[in-house]
């Protein structure tokens, strides 16, 4: 499943308990960086599960690393 930056900040600022007022749109082509950045620059798990390999949605994964933060001392 396809997502993008912005619907991750969501979905962790929810988990986390945060007003989404907190999260904005960035447009990409308005960034002035030193580096040229993609526009979009989608990753694909397609040779992963073509191997065999179970991966996680993203939305379990980004779930699953909050609680690893929120144990930590």
């Amino acid at each position: 499943e396809e997502t993008t930056w912005e619907a991750l900040t969501r979905y962790a600022a929810d988990i986390l308990g945060q007003p989404q007022s907190l999260v904005a749109p960035v447009q990409m082509a308005g960034l002035k960086m030193r580096v040229p950045r993609p526009l979009k620059a989608a990753l694909s798990n397609g040779k992963l599960i073509a191997a065999g390999v179970q991966m996680p949605t993203w939305r379990d994964a980004i779930a699953r690393y909050i609680d690893v933060l929120r144990r930590q001392p």
